[in-house]
């Protein structure tokens, strides 16, 4: 067991239906994988396109498409699996 790998967050405007206006990543390629997402973010992607998204295995980048837990859940993200909920690497 390797352990948590990366961290990843986003960051959502609920009201707008969930637009995504920031995220968080820490972990191998970080700068790699800010350049990337910093488009779908410029062209108003929401938390549904990123959960539509087809990540590519094995990355820690494919952690984005599978977030599930949020802020307000209470929930220890390192708890359900790191990387916010989603499986990293």
């Amino acid at each position: 067991d390797f352990g948590h790998t990366c961290l990843s967050k986003l960051i959502t405007i609920k009201s707008q239906n969930e637009k995504v206006i920031g995220f968080h990543f820490i972990g191998p390629n970080a700068g790699e994988i800010t350049q990337g997402f910093g488009l779908a973010l410029k062209l108003g992607a929401t938390k549904e396109d990123f959960d539509n998204l087809v990540g590519i295995h094995p990355t820690d980048a494919e952690s984005f498409c599978s977030l599930t837990i949020t802020k307000r859940s209470g929930i220890d993200f390192g708890g359900e699996g790191g990387c916010g909920g989603g499986t990293c690497g």
